[in-house]
């Protein structure tokens, strides 16, 4: 047996630019220690830190896991979560207009 749960275009739009802003406000505090307290040069984190910032993309790690997609089914309907791993922030994208 399998579930499969869905994303709508709406949604997927919606957590699009949720994970675009989480970014930006991630490399904003990556350029500002960059600038102003970088790591010691010949660190790993010296290199990563300097990798971000010329890409302007975070570090995600080797599984790339940026996204968690949380779907719960409820009597109603089904509620998505999407939470960041790099801030932990989390942005709920049901569709309760489908309910």
């Amino acid at each position: 047996m399998s579930i499969t749960f869905s994303v709508t275009e709406k949604q997927h739009e919606k957590i699009q630019a949720f994970l675009n802003e989480q970014t930006n406000l991630v490399m904003e505090k990556r350029r500002d220690t960059w600038k102003n307290d970088p790591p010691p040069e010949g660190t790993i984190e010296h290199a990563r830190l300097k990798m971000e910032v010329e890409t302007g993309r975070p570090y995600e790690g080797m599984s790339a896991g940026r996204a968690s997609y949380e779907f719960t089914s409820t009597s109603l309907g089904t509620v998505l979560r999407v939470i960041d791993n790099l801030t932990q922030e989390v942005i709920d994208v049901t569709d309760y207009d489908g309910w």
